[in-house]
């Protein structure tokens, strides 16, 4: 994944981590199809580590949100620093490094 900076910032600890309703995981693709004029389709491997979008949800009392947007504002400078941020997964919360999108 590509971050615009190398170590990337950490998600305060005084906000609460995301709700996991409204918690998604959808993958990127990997395998671009290409239909041709004639014959077959092209498939090739775009990547050999695909992306994945992750949607999260946070419910955030007023004073939480004000917080959150001066981080994100003034720390993650308007979302344009990658991430670090404890997601539940498979197996218990583990962080995982991303970008705002």
């Amino acid at each position: 994944m590509e971050l615009n900076n190398p170590t990337p910032i950490t998600w305060p600890a005084t906000l609460p981590l995301p709700t996991i309703d409204g918690y998604g995981v959808y993958p990127g693709e990997a395998i671009p199809r290409t239909e041709m004029e004639a014959g077959p389709a092209r498939q090739r491997r775009r990547y050999t580590q695909v992306p994945s979008r992750i949607s999260v949800r946070w419910v955030l009392r007023q004073d939480q949100f004000a917080l959150f947007e001066a981080w994100r504002r003034w720390r993650a400078k308007e979302g344009g620093e990658g991430l670090v941020l404890t997601l539940e997964r498979r197996y218990g919360l583990n962080p995982a490094a991303g970008a705002y999108r």
